[in-house]
């Protein structure tokens, strides 16, 4: 990823990520994992990602607990107050986001939206890994649980981007 992030990243986009690092700083984290993530877009959901959602036929309100469940099982670090701490990202985060990348320019999309960071985010999770970590594993059985796969997505994201010409005149 050579461009800058504000290049490939739209300013929504930029949100989520700053919302993920929010997250992460919340509960005293020092790392950015794709539960940071993928509760960033549950918690903010634009347009698009509602009508994704709406087609997948998702349980926000159910997704959101369950995914905060993984969030608060990794490590916490004991902050000082008034000091600035890194927080740093995960191999997976970083797939995560050059998916999303790869998948808005394959889709001839300038920016990175929300909605291919969704897609990049399951997509990585389900992704085959020599070595999964168990917050990995854990979001990729909500997933599965859930029945959100990267097609499915990908799918309502083509949808939602290119609808039936009837909806279009309506």
């Amino acid at each position: 990823m050579s461009e800058p992030v504000r290049v490939v990243f739209s300013d929504q986009s930029q949100w989520y990520a700053q919302w993920s690092y929010e997250i992460a700083s919340q509960h005293r984290q020092s790392t950015i994992v794709v539960s940071h993530m993928f509760l960033a877009l549950l918690d903010h959901p634009d347009e698009t990602l509602l009508r994704i959602f709406d087609s997948l036929s998702l349980d926000t309100g159910r997704l959101k607990p369950e995914t905060l469940v993984v969030v608060k099982l990794q490590v916490r670090e004991l902050f000082f107050l008034g000091r600035k701490k890194k927080i740093f990202m995960t191999p997976l985060v970083k797939q995560s986001i050059e998916a999303a990348i790869a998948l808005s320019k394959e889709l001839s999309q300038p920016d990175m939206s929300p909605a291919h960071i969704f897609w990049g985010v399951i997509s990585s999770v389900v992704k085959e890994h020599n070595i999964q970590s168990e917050l990995q594993f854990r979001m990729r059985q909500i997933f599965s649980s859930h029945h959100v796969a990267p097609q499915a997505v990908l799918k309502a994201l083509r949808e939602v981007n290119n609808p039936p010409k009837e909806q279009q005149e309506d």
